[in-house]
């Protein structure tokens, strides 16, 4: 079964994260292709667990997957993403 999701992978000091926002999975690295690589495992890893205790279809679907016709889930599609500020007023900054 094929699930697709979004891997993206943020520098935090001297490590680096991993996440998939759809399934809120996350994982880290020494370096950008390891916190890839183990973002993937720990999206397998999510996921059978889900699957080996019957609740993986609710988990997916409650996570705005939907069916693809070729047996897979495909992942919500965003309206659009860019990037966005705010500013905080004077007394909020530290």
């Amino acid at each position: 079964m094929r699930i697709e999701f979004t891997a993206k992978v943020f520098r935090e000091n001297d490590q680096f994260v991993s996440h998939a926002p759809e399934l809120d999975v996350s994982s880290c690295g020494a370096t950008p292709e390891e916190a890839r690589a183990n973002l993937d495992e720990a999206v397998r890893l999510f996921l059978e667990a889900a699957a080996d205790s019957n609740d993986l279809e609710a988990l997916l679907e409650d996570c705005g997957y939907t069916r693809g016709s070729d047996q897979g889930w495909k992942p919500p599609q965003p309206l659009f993403a860019e990037s966005a500020a705010v500013h905080l007023p004077e007394h909020a900054q530290t």
